[in-house]
């Protein structure tokens, strides 16, 4: 399921802004589109107490949303076959792609819960690793083959096969149930296998998130994902106008590079998540968020002088 989430990240946020550089579109316009496509992502606070709040205890406490976030990825991903001229339908394009994420980012929040939910806390560590292995190979992916795609087919194809490739995990977690004798679909044998039922008013389901959103722990690592979405967002609308426009890179060339720097990614991901069953994720926050600043200042220490190469300044 997190290969599926990779599936639009790859498309909308790595090959279409290489693709929308090299057609001239400007930055402004191509870094409004990324903010706009993103903001699905921030409103997940939002879409956890309606989980919690409705449910099919019979087909599992998370597995229905999973199934129907699901759904919504793959259908609205061929939205994207009604762009024509992308250079001068941004503002559609911006619409479709944060309805894409709009599924995604609810898919992402059901599985995590159902993550949570089955997963001893001993190994959740090493879940997480396979869970941003899974996301990086999807992402990683169709980064590279969209960004080969929409060069020579166009959107529409890309889009119809993206779509297509979204509908194989759907097929899979139709057939898979969260929990031992549960059903399979509404109208199957099967029957609920557990009691934890959260469908509860609005009112006590927020006051329960209010209650813990403030507290010390939770204030620190909303801040420290604030400053580390910063950075993301800096780097998610520079690289790709910077690759075309100054370092002659084609769409097909930017999303193949991204796509191996994320493979790689993806690899050492899976290492790490069995440090931070043994490390602890306090001790193994602290080193990844050092390693970040690393990162950007190592950044803020290059410019660029000419079209051949980089020089530090």
């Amino acid at each position: 399921m997190y290969f599926a989430q990779g599936i639009p990240q790859g498309l909308l946020a790595i090959a279409i802004p290489a693709w929308l550089a090299s057609l001239g579109v400007s930055a402004s316009e191509i870094a409004s589109y990324l903010a706009v496509i993103t903001l699905p992502w921030a409103f997940k606070l939002v879409t956890g107490p309606f989980m919690d709040r409705f449910s099919y205890l019979p087909m599992g406490q998370r597995r229905p949303w999973v199934i129907g976030a699901q759904l919504g990825l793959t259908l609205s991903l061929l939205a994207l076959t009604l762009i024509d001229n992308p250079a001068e339908q941004v503002g559609l394009l911006m619409v479709i792609g944060a309805l894409i994420n709009s599924f995604a980012a609810t898919q992402d929040v059901a599985v995590d819960g159902m993550s949570i939910d089955l997963t001893p806390v001993r190994e959740q560590g090493r879940l997480n690793a396979f869970m941003s292995f899974g996301k990086a190979i999807g992402w990683s992916l169709t980064a590279a083959v969209s960004g080969v795609l929409v060069s020579t087919w166009g959107l529409a194809a890309t889009a119809v096969l993206a779509a297509a490739v979204a509908a194989i995990p759907l097929l899979v977690i139709l057939w898979v149930r969260e929990r031992e004798g549960e059903r399979v679909l509404p109208w199957t044998d099967g029957q609920a296998m557990t009691t934890r039922n959260f469908n509860t008013s609005f009112g006590s389901v927020f006051k329960g998130i209010n209650e813990i959103l403030w507290v010390r722990s939770s204030m620190v690592v909303m801040a420290i994902m604030f400053m580390d979405g910063l950075i993301y967002g800096y780097g998610q609308a520079l690289m790709p106008i910077a690759a075309i426009n100054l370092f002659g890179y084609t769409t097909a060339q930017w999303s193949q590079l991204v796509a191996m720097m994320g493979l790689i990614g993806a690899v050492l991901a899976l290492g790490v998540g069995p440090l931070i069953d043994r490390l602890g994720p306090k001790r193994m926050l602290f080193i990844a968020t050092s390693l970040v600043a690393l990162h950007a200042l190592m950044i803020s220490q290059t410019q660029y002088c000419g079209k051949t190469r980089f020089t530090c300044a």
